[in-house]
């Protein structure tokens, strides 16, 4: 099978990049490969393919691998593809059907061009705030080779088990140095802990761990704490309305629950890391869950970014009998505690949990 093209998400610094590829055979099929590949602790940990489709289609089925990771698609030559595959490789193939396997062979390479790769999936730094952010998030999740894109010393490694950064605080003392505050999810504690860091044209010349101290899920939680704004509808079918939003929204993630499915939106790029105060969940601009009673509660933590997506979503399944049951505003997020209780009926909920 010879390769034709390929294109990858600019997201390396996220941890993740999905990769789309172009192949055609002797006689003349063309088939599409798309993998998603994490660079913390899943490597190769998504593989589908597809031969002959319509751009429909394939726009589907690559919204479906990633939608989610937000930044742009760039064109890579297969050398930066056969790189990118075989570094996620060397992490591991995770929830992979035996049968979908064989499509790696086709990235196989001598020759492999990882200065070339990594320049391409990897974003230009536009401020010291996102340079430590994404410094922070490689540090973190052990991964190496993202570190040494961001900086131009060896950093030491203080994470043996699987780490996320949760949210981090940024103080600039002078210039070119910072003082972090980073609340980190490890195994199944949480600890906050302080870096000092030294710059010089948003590189890390230098990073030191100054403080570590666990905290209760419960100071976790306050330290994470939003406020959530949510409307919700009552419409006839959610089995049809769940989709036509989907395709309305696009950029969605989508969970099934006991109850009910959550639909997750992202926005279109990854614009929260270049923030003093970052969130792992700063990606989000809308959840929607869908019950099982057929109820659809829109939630966000920005009254605009909600309102717009109402109007998005609601305009599209106008026909569907969608009847407005109430709009709410908590200064906690609700939304998941509903998720993961025994109501399926929000109005219920509020009436008898949060008023």
């Amino acid at each position: 099978m010879k390769h034709f093209r390929s294109f990858a998400t600019n997201t390396r610094l996220m941890g993740v990049v999905a990769v789309k590829s172009y192949f055609t055979d002797d006689d003349e099929n063309q088939y599409i490969v798309l993998l998603h590949l994490d660079y913390e602790g899943y490597g190769i940990d998504g593989i589908d393919y597809a031969m002959n489709i319509d751009r429909e289609t394939e726009d589907y089925l690559s919204e479906r691998v990633y939608g989610g990771l937000g930044g742009k698609l760039v064109e890579i030559s297969f050398e930066d593809s056969s790189y990118l595959v075989s570094e996620a490789k060397k992490i591991g193939i995770t929830n992979i059907d035996n049968d979908l396997i064989h499509w790696l062979d086709l990235y196989e390479s001598s020759i492999m061009d990882n200065e070339s790769a990594m320049k391409k999936v990897c974003k230009v730094i536009v401020s010291e705030y996102e340079a430590i952010n994404y410094y922070l998030m490689r540090l973190i999740g052990s991964d190496f080779s993202g570190l040494a894109y961001l900086s131009n010393f060896e950093s030491e490694h203080y994470y043996e088990n699987e780490a996320t950064l949760i949210k981090n605080s940024i103080k600039k003392i002078s210039d070119g140095e910072y003082i972090s505050t980073a609340l980190i999810l490890s195994g199944d504690y949480y600890s906050n802990e302080r870096f000092f860091m030294k710059l010089e044209n948003k590189t890390i010349k230098f990073s030191e761990r100054i403080n570590h101290m666990r905290v209760s899920h419960y100071e976790a939680a306050m330290q994470m704490k939003k406020e959530e704004y949510l409307t919700v509808y009552q419409v006839n079918s959610i089995s049809d309305t769940l989709p036509i939003i989907a395709e309305k929204l696009r950029h969605v993630m989508i969970n099934e629950y006991d109850r009910g499915v959550l639909m997750t939106h992202f926005f279109n790029h990854n614009h929260h890391v270049n923030n003093g105060v970052y969130y792992i969940n700063g990606d989000v601009k809308a959840n929607i869950y869908f019950t099982e009673i057929g109820q659809i509660i829109f939630a966000s933590e920005n009254k605009m970014d909600l309102d717009v997506v109402v109007e998005l979503a609601t305009s599209a399944i106008r026909n569907y009998n969608v009847v407005i049951l109430g709009e709410f505003g908590y200064r906690n997020a609700v939304l998941l505690d509903f998720i993961q209780s025994e109501y399926s009926d929000f109005i219920e909920y509020a009436l008898e949990e949060l008023d």
